[in-house]
């Protein structure tokens, strides 16, 4: 999903491949694995029974308290019970929205696997993989790096480089570290997870579509723009190949190209494939659904562009209405889409409409990115000139004020 949130057309936000957490609630105890055996430890037994129970039956509070109780009475012993235990903990904890307290019970379970775990073992892979998205969703990139490295040097070990899970654990470790600022480095992990996949011979295989895209953007940004379209349109027909893949998946592809042949000036190409992904956006998500608006505010920025303001208004404004009924998941692309078409509506001669949509999508800006940012002070300085133009003199007075005050550090 590209971002409108920009007023210009922009790629997906770097995506990662999930492989979901098996909930340890319910399960059979790692007693193969365990440095204590488990035989004998009736009182774990019964009070993780219990414990068990009590989450079936909506008790949360007491479940939490006899797992707790289940793991202090393990003392120091590592084995699969702690696991397990601290895994239920953290279930419980991610299940109240407290996810920071569930990565912690997560980590230390995950720790002890790994300490018990036979060298071969995947799992391992898999608890590091969670523990990575886990840190991703807290805001922690740098933190999620180290888990999704330790998950690729065990599948590296074990499966070898050329396997296509490899190839998603290297995605995933090229989002984290882009998140955190490391560019080329994460430029590394997409190009290794492409030539592992490509030396397999498996040039179709559908794990290539995130490396190829999340790759593009990058390139996108640094100005390569086409070797970005050449590894889109390489994602495109891999999707197209494996004919189980989700339709919006293609529709995504094809908004990211899109985004690219925007940037080359390719107006009419892009927006051919903007109207196939808005298209497919409505007939897989329906009319209201927040990528459906998004696309449309692109469709709307290459309208605009190609002189054609009555259909660049009315993509905009039917993108907002998806927007608001969105509610607040989609603040800030329904703020883009006003700003876009605040753009559009002062270039019209069209100032006191122009100027409502600014001061919209100034609040949300000024909400989400607070009143320095750049994005804000983009909003203002072009209120400013939008509310002298409507007539509005205080308005824009109290504006170039505001402007005057910024450039100077007050």
């Amino acid at each position: 999903m590209y971002r409108a949130s920009r007023p210009t057309p922009s790629l997906v936000p770097l995506a990662s491949a999930r492989r979901g957490r098996r909930s340890a609630i319910g399960a059979a105890a790692l007693c193969a694995a365990a440095v204590v055996a488990c035989g004998g430890a009736s009182d774990w037994t019964t009070l993780n029974e219990r414990a068990k129970q009590a989450h079936r039956e909506g008790r949360i509070a007491e479940a939490e308290t006899l797992w707790t109780e289940a793991l202090a009475g393990l003392g120091t012993a590592e084995d699969g019970r702690a696991v397990m235990t601290l895994n239920n903990l953290g279930e419980l904890e991610r299940s109240r929205g407290a996810l920071d307290r569930a990565v912690d019970y997560y980590a230390r379970a995950a720790d002890i696997q790994e300490r018990l775990a036979a060298p071969d073992d995947l799992d391992v892979a898999v608890s590091r993989e969670n523990l990575g998205h886990h840190r991703t969703s807290l805001g922690d990139p740098a933190g999620a790096a180290a888990e999704f490295e330790r998950a690729v040097e065990r599948r590296i070990r074990v499966q070898g480089e050329e396997a296509p899970e490899v190839a998603e654990t290297r995605n995933n470790l090229g989002l984290a570290l882009y998140l955190a600022g490391g560019a080329d480095r994460a430029e590394t992990q997409f190009r290794q997870a492409i030539a592992g996949i490509e030396a397999a011979r498996l040039a179709d295989h559908p794990s290539l579509v995130l490396p190829l895209t999340n790759l593009a953007q990058i390139l996108a940004d640094r100005g390569e723009l086409a070797e970005a379209q050449r590894l889109l349109e390489r994602a495109i027909r891999v999707l197209h190949a494996n004919r189980t893949a989700d339709p919006t998946r293609i529709a995504r592809s094809e908004t990211n190209l899109a985004a690219v042949l925007h940037k080359q000036g390719r107006l009419e190409e892009a927006e051919a494939l903007y109207r196939k992904a808005v298209t497919r956006y409505e007939e897989q998500l329906g009319p209201d659904h927040p990528d459906l608006g998004e696309a449309l505010t692109n469709l709307g920025l290459v309208l605009r562009e190609r002189d054609r303001p009555v259909e660049a208004e009315a993509s905009y404004r039917r993108a907002i209405a998806i927007f608001e009924r969105a509610g607040e998941q989609a603040d800030v692309p329904e703020a883009s889409a006003r700003f876009n078409l605040a753009r559009l509506l002062a270039g019209e001669g069209r100032a006191a409409e122009a100027a409502a949509e600014y001061e919209r999508a100034l609040a949300t800006f000024e909400a989400t990115y607070g009143t320095d940012h750049a994005r804000t002070a983009l909003v203002v300085r072009l209120l400013a000139e939008t509310a002298r133009a409507a007539g509005d003199d205080g308005r824009a007075d109290e504006l170039e004020a505001r402007l005057v005050r910024g450039r100077e550090g007050g």
